[in-house]
This record gives structure tokens, C-alpha cells and sequence, in this order.
């Protein structure tokens, strides 16, 4: 009898810990933030095409350089 609330129960349980590690946004006034990990500057460079996403809303980095670790 108790069966059916076995998958009610695992859906609460897994619901409850996504919620307690919810850190929130990001950037603040921002609630969806868009990550581009490009490196688009070669793309102006070597073909001279400006790939242009501010109209995604996506803050690129000062000179569209590319660093890594």
C-alpha cells in the first residue's frame, strides 16, 4: 500500500537537496547568466568577422582575449 508513495517521496527527497545547494545568480539583477568559453577573437582577426553576442546579453572580457590557466 505504501508502494505508491515510494517515487513521491524520492522526488521530495531529490528536490529538497537541489534546493539546499542553490547559491542563487551569479551577477546581481541577473538571474540567468550566459557562459561563451569562444575564443572569438581569431574569429576577427584571421577572418575578419566580428562575432558579436551583446545581444544575447553576454559580457565578453576587455579585447576579446582568451586566457587560460
Amino acid at each position: 500500500m505504501a508502494a505508491h508513495l515510494l517515487p513521491i517521496c524520492a522526488l521530495f527527497l531529490t528536490l529538497l537537496d537541489m534546493a539546499q545547494g542553490f547559491r542563487g545568480p551569479l551577477l546581481p539583477n541577473r538571474p540567468f547568466t550566459t557562459v561563451w568559453n569562444a575564443n572569438t577573437q581569431w574569429c576577427l582577426e584571421r577572418h575578419g568577422v566580428d562575432v558579436d553576442v551583446s545581444v544575447f546579453d553576454v559580457v565578453a572580457n576587455p579585447g576579446q582575449t582568451f586566457r587560460g590557466p
